[in-house]
């Protein structure tokens, strides 16, 4: 009787062949090791590295859904038991806390900041989120306003009639220019 690895699967290939290519190292062992490196917070080439993969084959396993929900089984059920250890208040619960809000920082940080890291295959993507209060929003609006109108005054005296339908004297250019430029080159946004 063959080997398991060589024994005919019944699957078609891309070219039409039944059973051909090499057989697959994913196995549920292997997927187990993976899915759990990865529900710790191991990065997908750290959890390669462990499996003793490629990262480039776990990319490409990720795309397998049968694969892709074992990872997201294993991510969401150590995720609700740190949850339930927090929620049970056991010793040393804040470190649990810590891994989580670090782990998930778009979903548990505080509020005021938040840090979104995602890592879409090979590609890491930064996005930085700041999260103010409606007083200093307010606040920076009502500063930003001031430029903005200075800034409306200064473009109106250097074109007239430009901010309208575009059909102001544009000869005048040459008159206002040197008075523009001179208010331009002492011009600092919010007075500073």
């Amino acid at each position: 009787m063959p080997a398991a690895a060589t024994r005919p699967t019944g699957k078609r290939s891309r070219r039409g062949r039944l059973s051909e290519g090499a057989p697959t190292k994913r196995t549920r062992k292997i997927t187990d090791c993976i899915a759990e490196s990865i529900s710790l917070g191991l990065t997908d080439e750290e959890a390669a590295a462990i499996a003793d993969i490629k990262a480039p084959t776990l990319s490409q396993w990720r795309r397998i859904p049968e694969f892709a929900e074992a990872l997201k089984k294993a991510t969401a059920l150590r995720l609700r038991d740190r949850l339930l250890l927090i929620n049970a208040r056991v010793e040393n619960w804040q470190a649990i806390s810590w891994l989580v809000e670090r782990q998930f920082p778009t979903r548990f940080s505080r509020p005021e900041i938040q840090i979104s890291l995602s890592n879409t295959f090979n590609q890491t993507t930064n996005a930085l989120t700041i999260v103010i209060s409606k007083e200093e929003y307010e606040q920076i609006e009502a500063q930003a306003e001031e430029s903005r109108a200075k800034v409306r005054e200064l473009f109106q005296q250097y074109r007239p009639g430009a901010l309208g339908n575009g059909n102001g004297d544009r000869d005048r250019d040459a008159a206002i220019s040197e008075s523009v430029r001179e208010k331009f080159a002492n011009y600092r946004p919010g007075g500073r």
